[in-house]
């Protein structure tokens, strides 16, 4: 049901400027997130990612310079980590 909104999105060319998945531990949110991420830069004009293409092969290596991934860091010493989570995605605009 996710995914088929989200390729109505791709579809229609309405796409939001930023997406949050979200979710239970197991549901596939990431999967989901780089999936879509995928599609939207996929050079194929099909309605999945083609897989092949320079854009797709980066995504599945997690090395495409567009993709920022924002994870909990681990606990521990919080005196380096900024109470904004964002700060360092504002900084690099």
């Amino acid at each position: 049901m996710v995914w088929k909104r989200l390729l109505r999105v791709k579809s229609n060319r309405r796409v939001g400027s930023a997406y949050l998945f979200t979710g239970p531990r197991g549901c596939g949110k990431e999967w989901g997130a780089i999936e879509f991420a995928k599609l939207l830069n996929c050079e194929s004009q099909d309605v999945a990612p083609c897989n092949q293409c320079p854009s797709c092969t980066k995504f599945a290596s997690l090395q495409h310079p567009n993709m920022k991934l924002i994870v909990p860091l681990p606990g521990g010493n919080k005196s380096n980590q900024s109470s904004d989570p964002l700060d360092s995605l504002k900084k690099e605009d």
